[in-house]
């Protein structure tokens, strides 16, 4: 049961033994998303992002689940999409 218009980039090149898993955890975020009246995640390259990255973690999707709202402001301040330095991590 789709629980939005929304849908996840098309996934010809994942097997379906993680395209099923993907799909289940894309519709419970954003079940998790409406109830916490967080938008959903919309932006083309943080869905292809978030496709690979939920196909690949259970833990990383399931956060993102638990916490909507937590998930939203880290892909609204832009952080999640841009390369930062190793020795960035140092400071």
């Amino acid at each position: 049961m789709k629980t939005q218009n929304l849908t996840i980039p098309a996934r010809a090149v994942m097997p379906d033994t993680l395209q099923v898993p993907l799909q289940d955890r894309w519709e419970r975020y954003l079940t998790a998303a409406k109830a916490a009246r967080v938008q959903p995640v919309r932006h083309p390259e943080m869905l292809k992002v978030l496709q690979r990255v939920w196909a690949s973690s259970e833990f990383v999707a399931e956060a993102c689940i638990r916490a909507p709202d937590v998930f939203a402001g880290l892909v609204n301040s832009g952080d999640l999409l841009i390369a930062t330095p190793a020795d960035e991590y140092r400071r």
